[in-house]
């Protein structure tokens, strides 16, 4: 057995005289402080072995350093059992659907089942379909479950958000339009704001426009006016080829301007308004758009 404390540095020898002699060399990592040589049972280790005993401080007794060694050894062993291997970049498809599984992705995409999260407006129209293709996004992802959940939770309020944030817009919209209208034409019961919105419901009518209007937005679903500037060139389109029909007998909707093919739609936007703020034109109004098959609330009314 080699004499390690019997060696001064001028002895020479073909390898290092002691593991500190070869720190550098190594990479141990060094505290300034001196290191005690190895214990008897090191002496049979391998250089790489005997350098990671000197790293590790493994020195004294024996049986005590080996205990240390065979204790951090059973620790490794068992992180390893309990860790996912990474599959390799020429990792077969069933190898990483395998490790995908592990992770806690579904079998299928319809193994995915989402639960809606909580804060959604009660009007938030949920897509199953929309849903369904999440799931197969989800599934060739490779997404666990739990984290599908997650970013599913932050895409619907994603979506809820936008759509509030639409609504709001579209119904500001429709307020600067009144307010545009009356400043141009004067209150809604006056005879020259009566006379302009006709004129602009017959041209619309006339040249067959309300379907455009509506899918250009100038036009919401329920008639509100949400463009000013384009019901102002229909009066005036009106007043220069419509003006002399009788004003009060073919504007398109009879005495329900929600009812028939061709509703008025500009007389729709002026009485939602006086029903908003005037309850007491509340009552007439829903009457008449429950007649026409309209839902009263979708105009918050």
């Amino acid at each position: 057995m080699t004499d390690f404390s019997s060696q001064t540095p001028e002895t020479p020898a073909s390898g290092p005289q002691s593991l500190s002699d070869n720190r550098a060399d190594t990479g141990a990592f060094d505290t300034g402080a001196p290191a005690a040589e190895p214990a008897a049972w090191a002496d049979g280790l391998s250089e790489d072995n005997r350098t990671l005993v000197e790293s590790k401080r493994w020195h004294g007794e024996s049986q005590v350093e080996l205990n240390k060694a065979l204790d951090a050894y059973r620790t490794l062993q068992g992180d390893l059992g309990r860790s996912i291997p990474l599959p390799g970049d020429d990792a077969t498809p069933s190898e990483r659907d395998a490790f995908e599984r592990r992770l806690g992705r579904p079998d299928t995409p319809d193994g995915y089942e989402f639960d809606l999260p909580d804060g959604l407006p009660e009007s938030f129209p949920y897509s199953e379909d929309l849903a369904g293709r999440f799931r197969d996004w989800a599934f060739r992802a490779g997404v666990p479950a739990k984290a599908a959940q997650s970013l599913h939770n932050d895409y619907v309020h994603e979506l809820a958000g936008l759509q509030q944030a639409e609504t709001e817009r579209l119904s500001t919209a429709e307020d600067q339009s009144h307010r545009d209208l009356v400043s141009d034409w004067g209150e809604v019961d006056s005879e020259a704001y009566q006379r302009n919105v006709l004129l602009a419901d017959r041209a619309l009518n006339r040249l067959g426009l309300t379907e455009v209007m509506r899918d250009f937005g100038v036009i919401g679903a329920e008639g509100g006016v949400r463009d000013a500037r384009m019901v102002k060139a229909l009066a005036r389109v009106g007043s220069e080829l419509y003006a002399e029909d009788n004003l009060h007998g073919s504007a398109g909707g009879g005495d329900n301007p929600f009812a028939g093919d061709n509703p008025n739609l500009t007389e729709q936007s002026r009485l939602i308004r006086e029903a908003r703020a005037d309850p007491a034109r509340a009552a007439h109004v829903r009457s008449l758009m429950h007649a026409a098959g309209i839902d009263p609330a979708a105009q918050r009314i």
